[in-house]
């Protein structure tokens, strides 16, 4: 089965087109909520926290000749400091819908990877072609069309291999999503699973980027993403992710 996501058929194709407008329009203000969170972590409790470790430094300091076993026990704290500021720093980067432009679209790409690791049982691998760097709405778009697919890979098509490769095309750039799942046939059924696919075709609308799944039942499906520009000549950078 092949998708290309062209002209709209009939009424029930529009009524899932208006859907996925409709959800991506809400997915844009939670990523608006989710910023404010992801300023308040990064602000307010990671600053204070990083304060409290530079305060039981001078406490330490301050008391270390009359109570000598001082030292033990500000470093313990210390140590489940850095644990809570670590956590503070996956979280914001986590949350933050802005994660594509702060550090670029291979590490966000590599982060999903490592994310999608710890929650699914799944081979998950990675690679991108160094020569690639596409920055602004095309790094964006390429970024959640690749959560969506992934998404869908692993919750509804229940798959037990995952790829993701980034490579350079053209002037352009081409996304792909592989897995080993049970294919279109039986994910498109499922309301959410189009809800997913109407997703991505609107973020790839959005930032004029072409869309094709191709898929065979019981065989996995391919979701190729490709358009834009901004390939330089770079050293090839690979990371893979596999289940242990």
């Amino acid at each position: 089965m092949r998708v290309p996501f062209g002209k709209k058929q009939n009424e029930g194709e529009l009524f899932e087109d208006e859907s996925g407008r409709l959800l991506a329009g809400v997915l844009e203000r939670r990523d608006e909520e989710w910023r404010k969170v992801s300023r308040l972590l990064h602000d307010d409790v990671g600053q204070t926290l990083s304060a409290v470790g530079l305060q039981l430094d001078v406490l330490r300091l301050d008391f270390e000749r009359q109570i000598p076993e001082i030292g033990k026990h500000v470093h313990e704290i210390q140590a489940l400091l850095a644990t809570a500021i670590e956590r503070v720093r996956e979280l914001n980067f986590e949350l933050n819908p802005s994660i594509v432009e702060r550090v670029g679209l291979a590490c966000a790409l590599d982060r999903l990877g490592e994310r999608l690791r710890r929650e699914f049982a799944a081979e998950i691998s990675f690679q991108c072609d160094g020569r690639v760097k596409v920055s602004g709405s095309v790094a964006t778009a390429l970024f959640r069309i690749a959560e969506q697919a992934a998404s869908s890979s692993l919750v509804h098509a229940e798959c037990t291999k995952l790829n993701l490769t980034v490579r350079p095309r053209h002037r352009g750039v081409v996304l792909e999503v592989q897995d080993n799942g049970r294919g279109l046939g039986e994910m498109e059924l499922q309301p959410a699973a189009r809800l997913s696919l109407r997703l991505m075709k609107h973020y790839a609308e959005q930032s004029g980027l072409d869309l094709v799944i191709h898929s065979t039942a019981g065989e996995g499906t391919v979701v190729r993403a490709g358009g834009g520009s901004g390939v330089v000549r770079e050293r090839s950078r690979n990371a893979t992710f596999g289940a242990s």
